[in-house]
């Protein structure tokens, strides 16, 4: 599959609901601007090859403009969080995120029989469900997503064998961060049904117990 096809297409489907007035079940802490704003940058920075080595040890490990910008983003975020006292819990998240994320990746590089659905949606699937675990809110899961996913192939480079080597915000990665976030939007909102179902049937269920009792 062309790398970053993903990406437009579930771009495409967020924004039709998003219009539609689904705002309110996949992000209501997001707003309508900003993210407007920062996706146009991220897609006008994607046309363009602005490549960085954060190691100048390491030259084979790059992180694109737009990574450079969606993780910015994400630390303002997370900063802002810090005033409710969710900064360590945030980062100690993105952190077991990363580490789940880059092993997984390593693993699936070496053994095919494990895959589930795709090699390109398993990690990123996965991922978002264990992101929806911790934190219900769609603004922390982006965060979340966003950092498990560029230090996660870190923790990929670091065990593969050979040479480290990584591409955060590369086309590919950006793929694998949008259904990370989309994966991780979805169960939140099963979740929510789930309960809701369920609150429904518990009050139907004692309304009848009531029923008989008397």
């Amino acid at each position: 599959m062309i790398p970053g096809y993903i990406s437009v297409l579930l771009l495409l489907i967020v924004s039709i609901l998003w219009a539609t007035g689904w705002r309110d079940f996949l992000a209501p802490n997001i707003r309508t601007g900003w993210a407007v704003t920062v996706t146009l940058a991220i897609a006008v920075m994607l046309m363009f090859p602005i490549w960085f080595s954060p190691l100048a040890s390491e030259p084979d490990i790059q992180i694109h403009a737009s990574a450079v910008l969606m993780l910015a983003v994400s630390s303002i975020m997370l900063w802002r969080s810090a005033r409710d006292g969710g900064m360590g819990y945030f980062m100690l998240c993105a952190l077991m995120l990363a580490i789940v994320w880059g092993s997984a990746k390593s693993l699936y590089s070496h053994e095919t029989m494990f895959y589930w659905l795709d090699p390109i949606w398993d990690m990123p699937v996965w991922g978002g469900i264990l992101c929806s675990a911790f934190t219900s809110e769609g603004r922390n899961q982006l965060v979340l997503v966003a950092w498990g996913a560029a230090l996660g192939d870190f923790v990929e480079a670091l065990l593969r064998d050979g040479s480290l080597h990584a591409s955060i915000g590369s086309l590919a990665w950006w793929d694998s961060v949008m259904i990370a976030f989309c994966s991780a939007v979805a169960a939140t909102i099963l979740l929510r049904i789930g309960r809701a179902v369920g609150g429904r049937i518990s009050a139907a269920w004692f309304y009848l117990r009531g029923g008989r009792s008397s």
